[in-house]
């Protein structure tokens, strides 16, 4: 998906630079691979966005030993929503839940599970990417019926790529229900399980 971007500054008073420019954006180079394993007892998905990597950020974290002594540590890091790898996952198959373990999107809003090629605009809305359009790593049990679907998450919380730095986890659920072809009725959920007073990574959406 290529995008050409022009960003005018209004604020600033005219005779003056506005600082305005245009490029050229390779928004989305989406490349996805999924199939089945052992016949249909096990699936697999990997997904991967090229045109969302560049250069890594540098960071630092204060770790303490068992004696109380700090020190501290920098390392690379991708930037948390723009590393290459999107969604991955192994799943387990049964007739009443399907068990997976890898990188998922939190179910919240209606877009943001929808693939970025089934969209009507060229990006989702604005909702659907402050409450939704987030990876995080995890276990998710799920099973699609015929009119009925429901999704178990069990995340990280720290976002896409990143391992966790806490105790904390995020549960979400979602429902949906469609009682005739063409009409689905959902809703979804998520809340931080553990030590919620304590981090600053305690959501309830």
């Amino acid at each position: 998906q290529g995008w050409f971007d022009t960003k005018w500054n209004s604020q600033i008073p005219e005779g003056t630079s506005r600082n305005s420019q245009s490029s050229f954006r390779i928004r989305r180079a989406e490349i996805k691979v999924s199939g089945n394993i052992l016949g249909d007892s096990a699936s697999f998905l990997v997904s991967f966005d090229p045109a969302s990597t560049y250069k890594y950020d540098t960071k630092s974290y204060t770790v303490t030993d068992s004696k109380g002594a700090s020190q501290t540590i920098t390392t690379s890091t991708p930037p948390g929503n723009t590393a290459a790898l999107k969604l991955f996952w192994v799943s387990l198959k049964s007739p009443y839940v399907d068990a997976a373990i890898g990188q998922f999107k939190y179910p919240i809003s209606y877009e943001g599970q929808s693939s970025s090629a089934e969209l009507l605009f060229p990006e989702r809305a604005y909702s659907s990417r402050y409450f939704g359009d987030t990876y995080d790593m995890g276990l998710r049990l799920e099973k699609k019926l015929e009119w009925f679907k429901y999704q178990v998450f069990l995340l990280n919380g720290s976002g896409q790529n990143q391992l966790d730095k806490n105790l904390q986890k995020d549960l979400s659920v979602r429902v949906e229900v469609t009682p005739i072809t063409g009409v689905t009725l959902g809703a979804a959920g998520l809340t931080s399980l553990g030590r919620r007073t304590e981090q600053a990574t305690t959501k309830d959406t």
